[in-house]
């Protein structure tokens, strides 16, 4: 069986990406001729194609960052944010804030919150004798998604604010944007993202291997898993 070189395979990944954030640019609901598209009259359309498509590599970046990181620690390959409830979280703190918050942001900046919260609640509750066991950890996840899932379906349901379907509509997700400037943060997020996970990247694929092999190689678990170095 033949390897798979991880050089081709990255670049494999980088053309595909290529193509599609293309094919995101040159299509959409209103449909234009690859000719027109540059014209002074379309420029609006296109620039809200362009700045669909780089916050949607930016969050699906994050995501794939988050995710790997999740699945090394937890030594589950389907481990994702909705295990560790992080999810629901941010969805609840982002509820709250569009209801309560009066300024331009709240949303993202409450959801951020909540979604901090609740990995650091997880955290708390899975912890036994300063060790985090994954399993304590997943189920802990577990709870806590249940509870704040819980809370965020009672405000939805029992809100009369008008705001509420600009909730739904943040809960099922919106690449559309028209501010740069939230292009801008996403994108930050997820390189300052990389950058740290890729200072942890040996440690992490060593505690993917499990735990016993990890402090074999003399790397301090417990310390990985909140962060520290």
């Amino acid at each position: 069986m033949n390897k798979v070189r991880p050089f081709k395979f990255f670049i494999t990944l980088v053309l595909f990406l290529t193509a599609l954030c293309a094919i995101s640019i040159f299509t959409g609901a209103v449909q234009i001729s690859l000719g027109k598209i540059f014209e002074e009259r379309f420029f609006d359309i296109l620039k809200l194609r362009i700045f669909r498509t780089m916050l949607a590599v930016a969050v699906g970046a994050g995501l794939s960052l988050s995710g790997v990181t999740l699945q090394a620690i937890l030594r589950n390959p389907l481990a994702e944010p909705y295990i560790l409830g992080v999810s629901s979280g941010a969805g609840l703190g982002a509820v709250i804030g569009l209801l309560i918050l009066p300024f331009t942001g709240a949303v993202s900046l409450a959801g951020f919150i909540g979604g901090l919260i609740t990995i650091i609640a997880v955290y708390f509750l899975a912890r036994v004798d300063r060790r985090i066991v994954p399993e304590n950890l997943i189920i802990a996840g577990i709870l806590v998604n249940a509870l704040f899932s819980g809370l965020l379906m009672f405000l939805v349901t029992n809100s009369s604010s008008a705001k509420i379907h600009s909730v739904i509509w943040w809960l099922l997700g919106n690449l559309q944007v028209y501010d740069f400037s939230q292009v801008l943060i996403a994108t930050i997020s997820a390189i300052s993202g990389f950058f740290i996970i890729f200072l942890f990247s040996k440690e992490l694929n060593a505690i993917s291997l499990g735990e016993e092999e990890a402090l074999h190689l003399g790397i301090d678990i417990e310390k990985i898993k909140i962060g520290r170095a």
